[in-house]
């Protein structure tokens, strides 16, 4: 898998589609040619970037504590929600509509309050068809605003064309400036782009958006049951949301290291963190992040990603360097970056994290255990729809008809098992 996936880089690289740095001698998955430059002097002062410096003392340290809240304490965190808009969709009305994703700020409804944003690539056509006439449904009754995200560098004269006719009925594709489409995974300067562009275009001041979330193209999201939960938690200022795991970054060449499902109760040097070697690497400690198939966060920490100076010459930085050859492909781990960039550059200690693992879940056919689970009612979001057709599959079931669960049609249409 590793050679098809350089063999697929190369192959985008020799045709244009992604941007190598002159330095750049190995496969490399789709950068940035138009994000704002840091010098090697201003990065070499970036705390982001520094390795961590451990010693006998630090090790021996309490793991640090963050404020974890799980689903079931939610209740006790706010008062009632906000008045102004109803907890629960009852009908879709999709001759409202949702707003226009490309319009920015003007597109957005009075009554918007969450804008999401689905990373696709442009030749996921029949993906986000899927999603249009599924899930995305609920957002013209509900206050969301569904974006599908792309990578906009690159592409050829047909590619443009594609996307403006497919573009013109709802305006809901965002192709993202100076960054291309991964080839084998999603690359780091794509994921901070959609953070970049929503707070320019979605969280100017005046702005009525709340929450910011980012979610797959084999992802179905649950809007009423998303939404109903932002409301809920509506106190709380800073707040990062999605199914939490803990990692170590190792800033240096961008990897994750000692990877839990949870923060550990005693010391670093009795943590997976310490028995990895994560330490003698130079990485930092870990920090809680959330997996890819949704991340959820105010618009407070949104506009932060998006408007770092420290964070954009991070994601320059790690977009220009090649790839560790010990690591598969060109795996920048981008999921455990956004939580360590949350930690490191806004402060840990101002956030509140909220564990929705529960209600997070691969998607199971005939499986019903651990990570994939059977659809059902209350679900946030289900992850590792492989198929289009998936998605029309589980709006029978947790849409409107609320059908109930079929192992063997679910894996026909959705294809897993």
């Amino acid at each position: 898998m590793g050679a098809q996936c350089c063999a697929a880089l190369r192959e985008s690289g020799r045709r244009g589609w992604l941007y190598k740095p002159s330095s750049q001698t190995r496969c490399h998955d789709g950068g940035t040619a138009a994000m704002a430059s840091a010098s090697d002097a201003n990065a070499s002062t970036n705390a982001l970037l520094r390795a961590y410096a451990w010693n006998s003392s630090t090790l021996d340290q309490p793991v640090a504590s963050y404020d974890i809240r799980r689903l079931r304490s939610l209740k006790q965190l706010c008062s009632a929600p906000r008045p102004d808009l109803n907890d629960h969709v009852t009908v879709l009305l999709p001759e409202l509509g949702s707003g226009r994703c490309v319009d920015g700020s003007a597109g957005l409804r009075r009554s918007t309050r969450l804008v999401i944003g689905v990373q696709s690539t442009v030749g996921s056509l029949a993906r986000r068809d899927a999603i249009r006439g599924t899930w995305r449904r609920w957002a013209d009754a509900e206050a969301t605003l569904v974006c599908f995200v792309v990578g906009g560098a690159g592409l050829t004269t047909v590619q443009r064309g594609a996307l403006a006719t497919e573009n013109a009925p709802l305006g809901d594709v965002l192709a993202m400036r100076g960054v291309g489409d991964g080839r084998c995974f999603l690359n780091m300067a794509k994921m901070w782009a959609w953070w970049r562009d929503a707070a320019h275009s979605f969280l100017q001041p005046g702005s009525r958006v709340t929450h910011v979330a980012r979610t797959d193209d084999d992802a179905f999201v649950s809007l009423p049951s998303l939404l109903g939960l932002v409301r809920q938690l509506h106190c709380l200022p800073n707040l990062f949301f999605g199914s939490l795991a803990y990692s170590g970054y190792n800033a240096p060449h961008f990897t994750k290291c000692g990877f839990t499902w949870g923060p550990g109760r005693s010391t670093y040097r009795r943590t997976p963190f310490y028995k990895y070697g994560c330490a003698t690497a130079g990485a930092h400690p870990p920090v809680p992040f959330a997996m890819g198939w949704i991340q959820l966060m105010t618009a407070s920490l949104a506009r932060h990603v998006g408007t770092s100076a420290s964070i954009a010459a991070f994601v320059e930085r790690c977009m220009s360097t090649p790839p560790d050859p010990k690591m598969w492909g060109n795996d920048r781990h981008e999921d455990v970056a956004l939580g360590y960039w949350l930690a490191k550059d806004f402060g840990s200690e101002r956030i509140t994290y909220v564990d929705a693992t529960p209600r997070l879940k691969n998607l199971g056919c005939f499986k019903d255990a651990e990570d994939y689970v059977h659809p059902r009612r209350g679900m946030l979001a289900m992850h590792y729809v492989k198929v289009p057709t998936g998605q029309h599959y589980l709006w029978d079931v947790l849409g409107p008809k609320a059908r109930p669960h079929d192992s063997y049609n679910c894996s026909v249409y959705a294809g897993v098992a």
